[in-house]
């Protein structure tokens, strides 16, 4: 796979392509609209880059896995959402370079991007075509049976107490060292344990010494609304934007390294727990 590091030249206009709208170069549909303080967090897009229609998968910081293009060789120019029931990449002459099959199209079909990859559907909601998140293209009417999971499905759906992942935070500042190993587990019924397992602080006593701070357990789970509370208390994070995104985090006071010491298979893994890490941080300070 390809990977993009980009910096915030990029724009998400929101979910859903309609019918007769447009994407132009570093334009994108997201699954969710996030705006933080106007800067976007890494976050699966959709949409035109360097002239291909292309699907990016967040990976770090600003960067991303290119999991699926269109493979047009001459260079595209806008990709529009035809009132006919199409989707179709042109040349800024007009010409077309790529579009979905013919017999996908149904009038005033539109583009969405859900939960578990982009959707192309009718105006009844039937799903006429559609991309998962692993960049598998599907054939045109497929049956509700091959359907992709969504990513909080997956998550949710993992066997309980099975670990996810071990993460190493580092911090310091102004001759403060933090180092904390968080453990991701999975409680089961939707609950997660995240625990700062082996903290110690550097030149944080009179003995300047490292200092071995007690662990602190975390119970991670969501409301009926889709939201995730912390020890019961409810917090502005969605089970999709945690399995989503990478948030850029940057906590109340310091700046965080963040090292995986364990990761299971499969990128959502990866993004889910360490953005639950980067939450518990934001209690740990």
């Amino acid at each position: 796979r390809r990977r993009l590091h980009d910096d915030d030249d990029w724009e998400c206009v929101g979910t859903t392509l309609e019918p007769t709208q447009e994407l132009r170069e570093n334009q994108y549909i997201c699954p969710a609209e996030y705006d933080y303080d106007g800067r976007y967090p890494s976050i699966f897009r959709f949409g035109l880059h360097e002239g291909r229609m292309k699907l990016f998968e967040p990976w770090g910081d600003r960067e991303w896995d290119e999991v699926w293009s269109s493979d047009n060789e001459d260079m595209g120019t806008i990709i529009t959402m035809q009132r006919g029931g199409k989707i179709v990449l042109r040349d800024k002459k007009g010409k077309s370079l790529w579009s979905v099959k013919e017999k996908c199209r149904e009038d005033d079909s539109k583009l969405e991007f859900r939960e578990n990859g982009v959707f192309m559907v009718d105006p009844d909601d039937k799903v006429k075509w559609f991309i998962d998140l692993e960049g598998n293209e599907s054939d045109c009417d497929p049956k509700e049976k091959h359907f992709p999971d969504s990513l909080c499905e997956t998550v949710l759906r993992w066997d309980a107490n099975d670990d996810f992942c071990h993460i190493l935070a580092l911090q310091n500042e102004n001759y403060h060292y933090n180092q904390v190993n968080f453990r991701v587990k999975n409680k089961d019924n939707g609950k997660f344990l995240v625990t700062d397992t082996d903290k110690y602080c550097w030149h944080c006593d009179a003995d300047d010494e490292w200092a071995e701070i007690k662990p602190t357990d975390y119970v991670f789970s969501f409301s009926d609304s889709g939201f995730l509370k912390v020890n019961g208390e409810k917090t502005d994070y969605t089970c999709a934007f945690l399995a989503h995104s990478v948030e850029n985090y940057a906590g109340p006071s310091y700046y965080w390294d963040f090292t995986a010491l364990e990761l299971r298979e499969g990128g959502y893994c990866n993004r889910f727990a360490l953005n639950l890490v980067k939450v518990a941080l934001g209690y740990y300070e």
